[in-house]
């Protein structure tokens, strides 16, 4: 489980395997009201995309002989 925050949220997401080349990824967001929705999937995507990538290459990683 990961965690990110910034002043107006913070998210919970979680990333598992379901196959050696996919993930689901799981994501809880709790916002404060009146909340700018595009700024926040704008963080949110920035936090999850840096994960995204260090996974890929762990994966890709254990995929190699």
């Amino acid at each position: 489980m990961l965690f990110a925050s910034a002043a107006e949220f913070f998210m919970s997401y979680a990333v598992m395997p379901v196959a050696p080349d996919r993930s689901r990824l799981e994501i809880r967001i709790r916002v404060e009201p009146g909340a700018d929705a595009q700024t926040l999937l704008r963080a949110a995507r920035s936090f999850i995309e840096e994960d995204i990538s260090a996974c890929e290459r762990v994966q890709a990683a254990m995929a190699s002989p």
